[in-house]
């Protein structure tokens, strides 16, 4: 049967909720271990839509699929230091509350292992993922079949978006690049259209070239043997497109479309100034290069 969509019938409450779980990007628990933790306490949870949302972060941070792999046998599994090991156990016992009571043995190892400015911020990040499991979980939040591209500040040929654009014309050869994201794909208002317009490239052209390309560094050189590709053009675009969106700036009303159209007008959690930093914030991607490490927290819609 279908559920209620919790968001829309508490979207107030729901929001500074998402703002309240935002926090944890100011943490100084490392984001990898939390992601981690997150993942197992979904796991125990039966979340799909956690686990596929927390699995993602995790990777995006750069965790070994090897590791999460084997995060279900993280007791046995000779791929987790004795700091994780902990975490994990104090993850399981606050998850696991009625059965393990919070146990001494738990609560000193996790003491052993990080300070207690880390012992609280890991009790909160165990305590607001189960939080987020019981609401996507009750409510059958299912994960979307997403395909992978990649972040929008991420480079090819020295350039910003062209290895998403890369990412988003592959799969749409393939038939498989979702509605939402084909409806826009070169569309003359988004980013792809200011893209082009930088580079003074057509947009059925170039979409047919990057699509017969069969791997990043042939585009690169297609890309580079473009006559308004030169380091100029570049440099200017890896200036304008981050800023696409900000107050003042080309895109400004496209951002604004944006929001109104998928968060119905209200406000977004900060900070989302730009068209890449919506896009981010809508993947569950970082922000930006530098918080690669440090600010990424994901929670459901």
């Amino acid at each position: 049967m279908n559920r209620l969509d919790y968001a829309k019938e508490k979207p107030e409450l729901i929001a500074r909720l998402r703002a309240i779980t935002r926090e944890q990007e100011q943490f100084v628990l490392d984001p990898k271990l939390r992601a981690l933790v997150e993942l197992r306490v979904s796991q125990i949870n039966s979340c799909a839509y956690c686990m596929d949302l927390h699995s993602r972060e995790a990777r995006t941070l750069g965790e070994n699929q090897q590791r999460l792999d084997s995060l279900v046998v993280w007791k046995e599994s000779p791929f987790f230091d004795m700091c994780e090991k902990a975490a994990l156990a104090w993850a399981e016992s606050l998850t696991l509350l009625p059965q393990s009571h919070a146990c001494d043995a738990d609560y000193r190892a996790v003491c052993e292992s990080f300070s207690s400015t880390e012992v609280v911020e890991l009790s909160l990040a165990i305590s607001l993922a189960n939080f987020w499991n019981r609401m996507a979980g009750g409510f059958r939040r299912m994960p979307n079949c997403t395909v992978s591209i990649r972040a929008p500040w991420e480079r090819l040929a020295g350039c910003v978006w062209l290895a998403r654009l890369a990412d988003k014309t592959r799969w749409m050869r393939q038939g498989k690049l979702p509605p939402d994201y084909l409806m826009l794909l070169g569309h003359p208002r988004g980013i792809d259209g200011h893209f082009l317009r930088q580079f003074d490239l057509d947009k059925d052209a170039t979409l047919e070239a990057i699509a017969a390309q069969p791997d990043d560094p042939n585009v690169e050189q297609w890309f580079i043997a473009q006559t308004g590709v030169t380091d100029a053009t570049i440099k200017r675009w890896n200036d304008l497109a981050p800023n696409l969106g900000r107050h003042g700036w080309p895109g400004e009303r496209e951002l604004a479309i944006a929001i109104e159209r998928f968060y119905g007008g209200t406000a977004v959690e900060s900070p989302v100034e730009t068209l890449f930093d919506l896009i981010c914030r809508d993947e569950n991607l970082p922000m930006s290069p530098q918080k690669l490490h440090s600010s990424l927290t994901s929670i459901p819609p």
